[in-house]
C-alpha cells in the first residue's frame, strides 16, 4: 500500500513537472531578431547621425570659406585706378570719354560683378555714398562680343560685354538655361546671333545651345513689338557647316552668361524674399567694411552676408552680399541613402546573428527536452522494477509465504536483470551522443543482415514469424555499428508482430526496407518513435522493451549521414533508410 502511495505521489509530480514544462514560453525567432536588431540599429543610426553632424559643419565651413574666397576674387581685385586687370584698364577708357561715361561703367561693371556671384547662390546690393540703392541683384544675361583678331593681336583685352534689355526674354533664357546643369558648362555652349545692340545693352533674335558643336536646342524670341530704331544689327554670326556643326564666323566671337537660373544640383533656388531682407539691412557707411556676419535661424538654414567699400576716383560705393542656404540639402542625398543602407544591413546582419543564437537556442531547448523526457522515463522504468524488488526483498525478510521464496528469488534477479541490461543501453546511447570515429569499410550488406536473422531465429521460431530478405546492397560503414542497427529493428519487428505474422527485410543500393505485419502506429506517433524511452505499444511494461532500440538507430544512422524514416499504413510498419 505504501508503495502504491509513493508512486501515485511520484506520477503527480512528475505530470506538473511536464505541465510547467509545457507553460514555458518558447522564444521565436522574431524575439532573437527583435533583440538583435534594436541596439545594432541604434549603434548604426547613431554613428550616421555623428557623421552627418560632422558632413554638416563641414559643409557650413566650406561654404563660408568659398564666400569669402568669391568675394575677394569678384570684388576686392578690382584695380579701377590702375587698370592693371581688364575692368580696370575699361574704366581708364572710359574716363577718357568723361567722368560722367567712367561713373556709369563702374555701376554697370559692380552689377555685373554681383549677378556673376550667383552662379554660387551669392545676393548682393550695390549701395551709394548715402546709402541709396543703386542696384541689386537680378537676373540677367550678358553677351560677350568682339573681334577674333583683336582678341589675338593683344592679349588680356576683354571682349566688350553687353546686357540683355528685356525682362521677358532674360526669365525665358534662365529657364532653358536651368534644364543644363552648372557642372556641365565646359559641355554645352551657348551662342547668340541675330542680335540688336544700344549702347551697353542688346537683344538677342536666337539662342542656340551646343554640345560638341551640334545643336540640341534653338529658342528664337520675338522682337516684333520692340522698337528697334536706334538698335545695331548684328546677324549672321554663327554659321552652320555642312556636317551639321555650328561655329561662329571668322571674325567674330561670342560668348553668353547667364545669372538668376535655379540649379538644384548645386542646392541653390531664386529666393527674391531673401534678397528684398537684404536690402533691408540697415546700411553702415564705415570705413571697416569687410567682415563676416553668420546667422543660424535653425539647423537647416544657414546666413553668410560681407560687407564692403569700394572706392572709385573720388566716388565711394557699398556692395552687401549675402548667401542663405540649406546645408542639410546638400548632404540629405547621401544622409538618406546612408540611413537606407543602414537599415538594410542592420536588418541583415541582425537576421544572421538572430538566426544563428535561435538554432543555437533550440537546439539547447531541444537538448534540454530530450534530458527532461529521458530523465522522467528513465526514473519510471527503473522505479517499476525497484518497487518490485523492494515488495520481494520485504516477503523474504518477513518469511511471507515460504512456499513462494523461489518466485521471489527468481522475480528479483529477473528485475535486476532488467535493470543491467537498460543500463548497458543508457551507457551505449549516452556513447553515441559523444562524438566517435566510425570505422567505414565496404560491406555487403545483404550478408550482415542474414548474420542478424540468424542470430534471431529462436525470437522468430516462438511466434511463428516468417523473415523475408531480398535484393543485395553494398555500403560504405561502420560494420559493427550497422550490425547493431539491423538487430535493433530486426528486433523491434520481432517483438511487436503478431503471432504468425511476417517481417520483410528489401535490400537496394539506395535503401533498407524493415516491414512487419499485423500492427500499426498512429501517425501522431510515428515521429516521437525514434525518442528514448518511447515504445510501439501504450503500456510501458517490460516485454514491450525499454524504448532505446530505436533511438540508439538513430545516432548510428546521423553518424553516418542517412537518412530515415517509419510510416505506417494497411496493417503494417515500415522503417526505411536511405542509404
Amino acid at each position: 500500500m505504501k508503495n502504491l502511495e509513493n508512486e501515485k505521489e511520484w506520477k503527480k509530480q512528475g505530470r506538473n513537472k511536464r505541465k510547467g514544462a509545457k507553460n514555458t514560453k518558447k522564444k521565436g525567432l522574431f524575439s532573437f531578431w527583435i533583440g538583435v536588431w534594436v541596439p545594432l540599429f541604434v549603434i548604426v543610426m547613431l554613428t550616421i547621425g555623428g557623421g552627418t553632424g560632422a558632413a554638416y559643419s563641414s559643409v557650413v565651413d566650406n561654404r563660408s570659406e568659398r564666400f569669402g574666397d568669391y568675394v575677394e576674387e569678384n570684388i576686392m581685385r578690382i584695380d579701377w585706378e590702375h587698370g592693371t586687370d581688364e575692368v580696370g584698364k575699361t574704366y581708364q577708357e572710359e574716363l577718357k570719354k568723361g567722368k560722367e561715361n567712367a561713373e556709369e561703367f563702374v555701376v554697370y561693371a559692380l552689377e555685373a560683378r554681383i549677378n556673376y556671384l550667383w552662379r554660387t547662390g551669392v545676393y548682393g546690393v550695390l549701395y551709394d555714398e548715402k546709402g541709396n540703392i543703386i542696384t541689386a541683384t537680378n537676373k540677367s544675361v550678358y553677351m560677350g562680343y568682339g573681334s577674333k583678331k583683336e582678341q589675338n593681336e593683344e592679349e588680356g583685352v576683354e571682349r566688350t560685354w553687353y546686357k540683355c534689355g528685356d525682362k521677358e526674354i532674360v526669365e525665358k533664357i534662365c529657364q532653358v538655361r536651368g534644364k543644363y546643369k552648372q557642372s556641365a558648362l565646359d559641355v554645352f555652349g551657348v551662342k547668340f546671333d541675330d542680335v540688336y545692340i544700344k549702347g551697353r545693352t542688346f537683344l538677342p533674335g536666337k539662342m542656340v545651345i551646343l554640345k560638341d558643336n551640334m545643336p540640341i536646342e534653338t529658342v528664337s524670341f520675338s522682337l516684333e513689338n520692340k522698337d528697334l530704331s536706334d538698335y545695331n544689327h548684328m546677324e549672321n554670326i554663327l554659321k552652320e557647316n555642312k556636317d551639321g556643326t555650328i561655329e561662329e564666323e571668322s571674325k567674330s566671337s561670342v560668348y553668353m552668361a547667364v545669372y538668376g537660373y535655379e540649379d538644384s544640383e548645386l542646392g541653390y533656388f531664386w529666393d527674391e524674399e531673401y534678397l528684398e531682407s537684404l536690402k533691408n539691412v540697415e546700411f553702415l557707411g564705415e570705413d571697416e567694411t569687410y567682415y563676416y556676419g553668420y546667422e543660424q535661424p535653425s539647423f537647416n538654414e544657414l546666413d553668410v552676408q560681407s560687407y564692403q567699400k569700394i572706392t572709385v576716383g573720388e566716388k565711394d560705393y557699398y556692395v552687401r552680399l549675402g548667401r542663405k542656404y540649406h546645408p542639410f540639402t546638400l548632404i540629405k542625398k547621401e544622409v538618406f541613402a546612408a540611413i537606407g543602407i543602414g537599415t538594410i544591413f542592420t536588418i541583415l546582419f541582425a537576421l544572421a546573428v538572430a538566426t544563428n543564437f535561435h538554432r543555437i537556442y533550440k537546439k539547447e531547448r531541444m537538448l534540454q527536452e530530450r534530458q527532461r523526457d529521458f530523465s522522467n522515463a528513465l526514473a519510471h522504468d527503473l522505479k517499476t522494477p525497484m518497487m518490485a524488488i523492494s515488495g520481494y526483498t520485504e516477503n523474504l525478510a518477513e518469511q511471507t509465504h515460504p512456499e513462494k521464496q523461489e518466485y521471489y528469488i527468481k522475480g528479483i534477479q529477473s528485475n535486476i536483470s532488467y535493470m543491467n541490461e537498460l543500463v548497458g543501453q543508457i551507457l551505449e546511447l549516452a556513447k553515441l551522443d559523444h562524438e566517435i570515429e566510425l570505422r567505414k569499410e565496404q560491406i555487403n550488406l545483404r550478408g550482415l543482415v542474414e548474420k542478424v536473422v540468424t542470430m534471431h531465429e529462436k525470437m522468430a521460431e516462438e511466434k511463428q514469424l516468417e523473415v523475408q530478405v531480398t535484393g543485395e546492397a553494398n555500403i560504405y560503414a561502420d560494420g559493427g555499428y550497422m550490425e547493431r542497427v539491423m538487430a535493433n529493428l530486426l528486433k523491434n519487428a520481432l517483438e511487436f508482430s503478431p503471432e504468425h505474422q511476417s517481417v520483410f527485410i528489401k535490400l537496394s543500393q539506395t535503401n533498407v526496407e524493415i516491414t512487419n505485419t499485423g500492427v500499426e502506429i498512429s501517425r501522431e506517433k510515428l515521429e516521437d518513435m525514434w525518442k528514448p524511452f518511447v515504445k510501439g505499444d501504450k503500456s510501458r511494461s517490460r516485454e514491450a522493451g525499454h524504448g532505446l532500440g530505436l533511438a540508439i538507430v538513430k545516432e548510428i544512422l546521423d553518424m553516418h549521414e542517412f537518412g530515415y524514416e517509419m510510416a505506417s499504413e494497411n496493417g503494417s510498419v515500415t522503417v526505411k533508410i536511405f542509404i
